[in-house]
């Protein structure tokens, strides 16, 4: 099990090097990136099978196959350290099962990357990597971490963080701190620390890059009540509010970016 650079070449550690340079088979989520990686580092190219999560069981029955032979083989993933909300588990249960042995060899972990720059780490965290794509289960979710007194690290693509930021609004409160890392240790990186109402203002349009997000952990708060933003905006417009005016006092109650409460009242208006 080898860690690759999520994005820095320099990452790599000596000993990942090694491991590349003289495995007998590579097994990796994109063979293609993969390679692109071994010509960067100017290693020989290597034989290399693809595994990926919707094939991870018939894969790992081939790589078994081959571990079982004699050979050795090396588990990358896209960037970062493999099996940590990447496809893993499953050859190492048969790994283990069949008594083969498994080395890992550390580096890169977009988890403990993000940990190290949030204010709110230094102990026990819990990491829940990517939440459901759909926005109901996706706040559901994030309901169960308002009282969770651990930071949680979780990951986000691209094209739904902005969603994501808005639900954690919604469900956790604008004044609740989160550390957000974009691109981390590549040339365009990015750190910031601050309320999610703030960092979901700031990130309404979305942005390129992948995402780690540490949300600080919760207090106990019993009286909490999650509201549903899109029904809350539906009873201020009902109640005779502009859509503008709706926005701003559903802003002022949840923390959710006006501008994004501006457009969905429209819609809602009609």
């Amino acid at each position: 099990m080898v860690a690759t650079p999520l994005g820095n070449l320099s990452d790599l550690s000596p000993r990942a090097r090694e491991a590349l340079a003289t495995a007998d088979t590579i097994a990796a989520e994109d063979t293609r990136r993969t390679g692109n990686l071994l010509r960067a580092l100017g290693l020989p190219k290597k034989p290399m099978l693809s595994y990926f999560a919707p094939k991870e069981h018939e894969k790992a029955r081939v790589i078994l196959d081959r571990l079982e032979s004699g050979q050795t083989v090396v588990l990358v993933t896209d960037g970062g350290t493999p099996g940590i909300s990447d496809p893993g588990s499953v050859l190492m249960r048969g790994a283990h099962d069949a008594g083969i042995c498994v080395e890992p060899i550390p580096g890169p972990s977009a988890v403990a990357l993000a940990l190290s720059v949030s204010s709110a780490a230094g102990g026990a965290f819990v990491f829940e990597g990517f939440l459901p794509v759909k926005g109901g289960p996706r706040r559901k979710r994030l309901a169960d971490f308002l009282d969770e007194p651990r930071p949680v690290v979780l990951y986000e693509a691209p094209h739904r963080i902005a969603a994501l930021l808005t639900d954690a609004v919604a469900v956790l409160g604008g004044t609740r701190r989160a550390t957000l890392v974009r691109e981390g240790t590549k040339a365009f990186e990015e750190v910031v620390e601050a309320p999610l109402g703030e960092l979901a203002e700031r990130f309404a349009e979305g942005a390129r890059g992948e995402f780690v997000l540490v949300l600080e952990g919760g207090t106990e708060a019993r009286d909490h009540v999650t509201l549903d933003v899109a029904a809350v905006l539906q009873l201020a417009l009902r109640a005779g509010l502009s859509p503008s005016q709706a926005a701003r006092e559903v802003a002022e109650l949840t923390g959710v970016p006006r501008s994004r409460l501006t457009r969905r009242a429209r819609e809602l208006g009609g």
